[in-house]
């Protein structure tokens, strides 16, 4: 019997050993650094990983990614172009491929963005981190991975499928949606104009804005508690999945915070 085992733990750990990968880490795959004007924007698209985005020390936008694979590492590649209204730059599937909106996410059956990031010949994660001087404005998007943002005053847009988007010490209008992960926002100040949009489907919503503050508020969830902790000035009857009401002298600005699965909170900055 004691040999059958030790038969069996033999055969056991030469499976494992054949079936193991040797884990790769390029810490310099991809660097940019360029002229983007304040107003302008930075695109960012990723397959797989996180992006974080921190104030420049300078006057040019740079863009550094490490890349972490065990296999199929060679399959991922980078792409950039420049346009009228900034720089874009994307990790793509094949080196032909370029950051064009048709090159991108409209692919055919076998090479469309989210077909292609779950191949199996490849489980590369890259991860950017991006400098970004006052004023300019960055479009964030992510597949499987989270983005943060701290420190910036333009406008941020960020995407995600499956990950958190978290925001900080930021001074700049939001859009920003994921589908499975939570979105936590904090302002210190407002611009003059400028929405804040923070939507999730699978997690919590969480904004920080300041005291001051003036607009149109709404709260939406399907199955969590809303939060508020602001005074709202209310028209219709109060609801506790739904809300929609004023704050401060009210105006043009919008503040929408929903999501289907979890709570909806809204906190007045300290």
């Amino acid at each position: 019997m004691s040999r059958v085992l030790l038969s069996a733990g033999v055969v056991a750990a030469l499976v494992a050993a054949g079936c193991a990968h040797t884990s790769h880490y390029e810490s310099n795959a991809f660097a940019w650094t360029g002229a983007v004007p304040a107003g302008q924007w930075i695109h960012l698209r990723n397959l797989r990983g996180d992006i974080s985005v921190i104030p420049s020390t300078g006057t040019d936008v740079e863009v550094h990614a490490s890349k972490r694979w065990s296999r199929g590492g060679d399959l991922i590649h980078f792409a950039q172009s420049r346009g009228d209204d900034g720089i874009t730059i994307c990790t793509v599937n094949d080196v032909s491929d370029s950051c064009a909106p048709n090159h991108y996410s409209n692919r055919g059956e076998h090479h469309g963005l989210f077909s292609s990031i779950f191949r199996p010949h490849s489980d590369a994660r890259v991860d950017f981190v991006v400098n970004v001087p006052a004023g300019v404005n960055v479009d964030l998007g992510s597949i499987d991975g989270s983005v943060r943002a701290s420190g910036t005053s333009g406008t941020v847009d960020a995407k995600v499928v499956n990950g958190n988007i978290e925001i900080a010490s930021h001074q700049g209008a939001l859009d920003l949606i994921t589908v499975n992960g939570s979105v936590t926002a904090a302002l210190d100040t407002l611009p003059a104009t400028g929405d804040i949009s923070m939507k999730s489907v699978n997690g919590s919503i969480t904004a920080v804005l300041p005291p001051k503050l003036d607009g149109t508020v709404s709260f939406e969830t399907v199955t969590g508690k809303i939060s508020n902790g602001f005074q709202l000035t209310t028209d219709g009857a109060m609801s506790t999945r739904h809300l929609t009401g004023t704050v401060g002298a009210g105006g043009s600005r919008h503040i929408d915070l929903s999501t289907v699965n979890g709570s909806v909170t809204l906190l007045k900055h300290a």
